[in-house]
């Protein structure tokens, strides 16, 4: 659904916190019932790199300090990948068939949309 680029942080600061990932990050800690700091500990681990509790903060807060490498460690810590961290909510409970139908290459997309379009414009008449 995105293309990873290793030579650009995927966020850069001043993002809502209603956005990905630091709802998914939220959400991911509140289901797990972990803390700052306990989410801190496992990134730490993974990364070997001292991470402390406000540098999830700012994670969960989308206040920046986001690379590839560290999102990866956050996804790796959470036990989801990289995609479900930097989806959008709203976009990670469709279907499978919808999620098969996003994939497409836009020229394979562009027909099938066109037809739903279609259905949906006569169901409401």
């Amino acid at each position: 659904m995105f293309v990873i680029d290793p030579d650009n942080p995927p966020l850069m600061a001043g993002f809502s916190p209603l956005a990905p990932p630091g709802c998914n990050i939220r959400r991911l800690m509140r289901e797990r019932k972990m803390n700052g700091q306990q989410l801190a500990d496992a990134v730490a681990k993974i990364t070997g790199a001292d991470t402390n509790r406000s540098t999830i903060s700012r994670y969960v807060n989308n206040n920046g300090g986001f690379t590839w490498s560290n999102m990866h460690a956050v996804a790796r810590a959470l036990d989801v990948s990289i995609e479900q961290l930097m989806t959008p909510p709203h976009l990670l409970n469709l279907p499978p068939e919808v999620h098969r139908l996003l994939a497409l290459p836009d020229h394979q997309r562009a027909p099938v949309l066109a037809i739903l379009n279609q259905a949906l414009d006569l169901a409401e008449r």
